[in-house]
C-alpha cells in the first residue's frame, strides 16, 4: 500500500515534509533538562487521588485542567523520565504539520499546503514547544484538528449524507473541547472560529454545527468553575511585564527564527507567488479567515494585559500562527511545477539552516538548567567533599531540584532554598556569616537578586567553579582560601572608592565628616534628620566609559544605632537635557544588623542608556531622615 502511494509525487513531498518534522523534533528531544514549568506540572502529578489534583493541581494553576490531567495518568502509566513524559508532545508535533497540509492544502491548494507544512515543520518556533511536555504544541494540534473539521461541516456538506455530518459535527465537538481544556488561548480561538462559522451556516450545515459547538460547551461544565477561579486570579503578571506598542513586531520578528536570511527569502517568495501566480492581491474568504485568526487573538491578548494582567507572550500565540503562515503563502496557485518545487526545496533548506546552524537550536539553553546543576552538586561534592560545602538555592520548589539530584545519588540538602531579595539577603548574609565550611556553593534556577554572589565573597573571597547557562540559570562555588582552580574574576571597566578621607571631593557638607566611628582610614560621613542626600558620585558616561553599561555594582558600609527604614542606595541616569529616565534603588533593610558594621550592596543591570554623554548620578537617599554613618563607598561600571 505504502509503496503505490510515494509514487504519487505529491504524496512523496508530504512524506518527506514529514520526515523533516519528524527528525527535527525526535532529535536530542529528552537530552536537555526539564524546563520550570515541565518539573511544576510533574510535581503536581504526586497526588495521590483525582479530587487532590483538581483541587492543589490545576484549580489555583492558571491553565485549564486537561493536559494536567492527562499528565497525571501518563506519568502513573509509563513513568517520569524526559522520554517518556515528552514523547506524547513530540508526537503532537509532527501530527501538527501533518494537520497543517490537511487545512491549507484544502483552504487553498497543495502548493501553500506544502510550504506551509514546511514552515511549520522547520522553524524553532514550534520546534521547540513540540519539544516540552507544556499545553502548547497539544493545543495547536487541538486548534489544526478542529478546523479540520470545521471547514468539512461548514464547506463540505453539501451531498453529504446525514451520517457523515452526524460524525463531523461530533468530531467537532470532540476537538473544540480538547481546545477548551488545554489552553485559555486555544479556548480564545475556540470563540473566535466558533462566532465565525456562523457566517457560512446554511440549510445543510446548520443543525449539526449548532449541535457540535453546544456539546464541546457542554462538555465544558465540570470545569467552568475551575475557570471562573483562574479569572479571578487575572493572569501571570507577577513575572510577566505588559506588552509594548513593538511587542507584535517583536514577536513576528522571533517567530522567523529573527534571520534576516530567512525573512528575506519569505519575503521574496510572497512577491514571486503574487508577481507569477496572484497578479494581484484580492483577498477570498479564507484569507481574510487567516488575517482575523491570527490577528484578533493578538488584540484580545494585547488589551487584557493591559487593562487586567500581563497575558501576552510568545508561546500563546502559536495557536493562532499557522494561519499567519497559510496567508502568506495562499498567493501560490496550482500547478506544482518544477520552479515551485525548486523554491520549496530552497526555503526547507534555509529554514532547517537557520534553526540548526545559524540559531545553534540544539546547542542553545533555551529554559532554566536543573540537570546540569544537580551534576554539577554531586560532582564537586565528590572532588571537594560534600561535608565540606555549605549549600543555598533558588528554586521554585525543592523538588524541582531533588528529582535530578536522586538522578545522580546526591542527598545534598540546602540552608536557604528561595532568595526573593529584601529579608531574605539579610538571613543569606547571616548564614554566611555562620557557616564554617571551607566552600560555599550558590546555585539558581530562576531570576534571584543580583547581590546574592557579592555577599558571599565578603567571607568566601575566591570563586573556585562558575558555570552560567545561558543567562537562564547558575552555579558557583566559592572559597574561604585560594587554590589551584580558583577562577579570575571579571574586572571593571571603571572603579572609584571614596573613604571620605579627602572630604569635600564628592561635594559632601563637611561639617559632617566625623572622624568616630570609622569603618577604614580616618573618617566617616554621619547622616541625621537634617540630611536628605548624601555624597553624590556625578559624571557623565563618556568620561569613564568607552562602551555600554551591562552592570553597575555600588556598595557602602554603615553603621546603625538604631534600625535603619527606608534609606536607599540609588543609580540613576539623566539625558543631556537634565531629564531622569533611569532611577534604582536598593534597600539598607535588606543588609544592615544595628549596633555593627554591615556592608550594603546594591547591583543594578540598567536598560539601554541612550548616549554616553547622559549623566549617571550615584547616592544615598535618606528618605526618613535616618541616623547612621557611611563609609567606603566603592563604584564598579563593567561593560
Amino acid at each position: 500500500m505504502l509503496r503505490p502511494a510515494l509514487k504519487n509525487t505529491d504524496n512523496l513531498i508530504l512524506v518527506i515534509i514529514l520526515i523533516i518534522a519528524s527528525s527535527l523534533r525526535f532529535w536530542n528531544f529528552d537530552s536537555f533538562s526539564f524546563s520550570n514549568d515541565e518539573l511544576s506540572a510533574l510535581f503536581r502529578t504526586r497526588f495521590d487521588t483525582f479530587s487532590e489534583l483538581v483541587r492543589d493541581g490545576f484549580y489555583v494553576d492558571g491553565h485549564p485542567g486537561g493536559i494536567q490531567v492527562f499528565l497525571y495518568y501518563w506519568v502513573r502509566l509509563a513513568g517520569n523520565s524526559e522520554t517518556i513524559v515528552r514523547l506524547p508532545f513530540v508526537i503532537a508535533g509532527v501530527l501538527a504539520v501533518f494537520f497543517t497540509w490537511l487545512v491549507a492544502s484544502r483552504w487553498f491548494n497543495k502548493v501553500t499546503g506544502f510550504f506551509s507544512a514546511t514552515t511549520i515543520a522547520v522553524l524553532q518556533f514550534p520546534l521547540l514547544y513540540s519539544q516540552i511536555a507544556r499545553p502548547y504544541v497539544t493545543g495547536l494540534l487541538f486548534v489544526l484538528i478542529m478546523v479540520y473539521f470545521w471547514t468539512r461541516l461548514l464547506f463540505d456538506s453539501p451531498g453529504q449524507s446525514a451520517r457523515w455530518k452526524i460524525w463531523n459535527a461530533a468530531a467537532l465537538a470532540l476537538s473544540m473541547s480538547l481546545c477548551l481544556y488545554d489552553h485559555y488561548f486555544s479556548f480564545l480561538f475556540v470563540v473566535i472560529a466558533g462566532i465565525t462559522g456562523l457566517s457560512f451556516l446554511s440549510k445543510d450545515n446548520y443543525k449539526f454545527y449548532i449541535s457540535g459547538t453546544a456539546i464541546s460547551l457542554l462538555l465544558f461544565i465540570p470545569h467552568i468553575p475551575i475557570t471562573l477561579n483562574h479569572l479571578s486570579i487575572g493572569g501571570v503578571g507577577l513575572w510577566l511585564g505588559k506588552p509594548g506598542l513593538g511587542w507584535l513586531a517583536e514577536h513576528l520578528c522571533f517567530t522567523f527564527n529573527g534571520s534576516f536570511i530567512l525573512i528575506g527569502l519569505l519575503l521574496i517568495l510572497i512577491i514571486l507567488s503574487i508577481v507569477r501566480d496572484a497578479k494581484r492581491i484580492t483577498l477570498n474568504r479564507f484569507q481574510t479567515i487567516c488575517l482575523i485568526w491570527f490577528f484578533l487573538p493578538f488584540l484580545v491578548g494585547f488589551t487584557y494585559s493591559h487593562l487586567v494582567n500581563p497575558v501576552l507572550q510568545d508561546s500563546v500565540l502559536l495557536f493562532s500562527f499557522p494561519f499567519l503562515v497559510m496567508f502568506l503563502f495562499s498567493f501560490f496557485r496550482e500547478p506544482f511545477d518544477r520552479l515551485k518545487g525548486s523554491l520549496l526545496l530552497l526555503w526547507a533548506v534555509a529554514g532547517i539552516f537557520s534553526t540548526v546552524i545559524e540559531k545553534d537550536y540544539y546547542h542553545k539553553q533555551h529554559f532554566g538548567e536543573f540537570r546540569g546543576i544537580a551534576e554539577k552538586i554531586a560532582l564537586w561534592d565528590k572532588q571537594y567533599g560534600g561535608d565540606s560545602i555549605t549549600k543555598a538555592i533558588s528554586v521554585n520548589n525543592p523538588w524541582y531540584i531533588e528529582y535530578y539530584l536522586k538522578q545522580y545519588n546526591s542527598s545534598a540538602k540546602f540552608v536557604q532554598y528561595d532568595n526573593r531579595g529584601g529579608k531574605d539577603l539579610l538571613e543569606l548574609k547571616h548564614i554566611v556569616a555562620k557557616s564554617s565550611m571551607p566552600y560555599f556553593l550558590y546555585a539558581w534556577t530562576k531570576p534571584a537578586p543580583l547581590e546574592i554572589g557579592d555577599i558571599i565573597l565578603l567571607k568566601y573571597p575566591y570563586l573556585i567553579k562558575e558555570i552560567d547557562y545561558g543567562g537562564l540559570s547558575a552555579i558557583s562555588l566559592y572559597g574561604r582560601h585560594p587554590s589551584p582552580d580558583t577562577m579570575a574574576r571579571v574586572k571593571p571597566a571603571f572603579r572609584v572608592t571614596y573613604g571620605f578621607e579627602h572630604p569635600g571631593d564628592w561635594g559632601e557638607d563637611t561639617a559632617r565628616i566625623v572622624t568616630s566611628p570609622v569603618h577604614d582610614g580616618k573618617f566617616s560621613f554621619a547622616f541625621d534628620s537634617a540630611v536628605l542626600y548624601g555624597p553624590t558620585f556625578s559624571s557623565s558616561c563618556a568620561d569613564i566609559l568607552s562602551g555600554d553599561v551591562k552592570l553597575i555594582k555600588v556598595s557602602v558600609w554603615v553603621y546603625n544605632t538604631v534600625e535603619v527604614k527606608n534609606v536607599h542606595l540609588v543609580v540613576s541616569v539623566d539625558d543631556q537635557g537634565g531629564k531622569n529616565y533611569i532611577w534604582a534603588a536598593g534597600n539598607f533593610n535588606d543588609f544592615l544588623d544595628t549596633g555593627e558594621w554591615g556592608k550594603v550592596i546594591f547591583n543594578y543591570r540598567p536598560s539601554e542608556i541612550k548616549s554616553l554623554y547622559d549623566r549617571l548620578k550615584i547616592y544615598i537617599w535618606n528618605n526618613q531622615q535616618m541616623e547612621f554613618f557611611i563609609d567606603d563607598i566603592t563604584i564598579e561600571l563593567y561593560e
